[in-house]
């Protein structure tokens, strides 16, 4: 019988102190999509261009109790027009962690419209990840994470949708 305690007690402890442990912090809220305003409101800067790079940066991350290690890769993005913001450059440097499903996914020569704020390491991202990166093709653009929004819908509509939300809010 004692077996059967320590079993019991082992999952007990596996289920609430263990398992809870493994999972990424999500305060940042990047699986939880949101619609055109949020993600609007939550960026400093909004551009639509072309990914140039995507590459492994060298360094590897961890989490707080050095559980995970995951690998900071940087897209550099050649902006063809800033939506909002000023661009303080000719590209833009985001940075993602390769491999989670949680993150936008960079692919050379896609173009995109690109919804950008800092991480909480002051490098610059997608805001909450897949969302905040909005293919484009033939000048239709495919928001598939972005709550209540046609999916797909024209690139020039979608533009003006998010201007004027920026127009609203100054």
């Amino acid at each position: 019988m004692t077996g059967m305690l320590m079993a019991v007690r082992n999952l007990a402890f596996l289920l609430l102190v263990v398992l809870p442990l493994s999972y990424v912090d999500n305060s940042d809220g990047k699986i939880v999509e949101e619609d055109l305003e949020a993600m609007v409101h939550e960026s400093k800067l909004i551009v639509l261009g072309k990914v140039a790079s995507a590459e492994f940066t060298g360094q590897i991350l961890t989490d707080e109790f050095k559980i995970g290690k995951w690998s900071l890769f940087k897209a550099v993005i050649k902006p063809d027009l800033v939506i909002k913001g000023r661009l303080q450059q000719d590209e833009l440097d985001l940075y993602y962690i390769g491999g989670m499903s949680t993150e936008a996914r960079f692919n050379v020569n896609d173009t995109s419209i690109f919804f950008v704020d800092e991480d909480d390491q002051g490098r610059l991202a997608t805001v909450r990840g897949y969302a905040g990166k909005v293919d484009i093709t033939q000048q239709v653009a495919m928001p598939v994470a972005i709550r209540n929004e046609e999916n797909p819908q024209p690139l020039d509509a979608f533009i003006r949708k998010i201007r004027a939300i920026v127009e609203r809010a100054r």
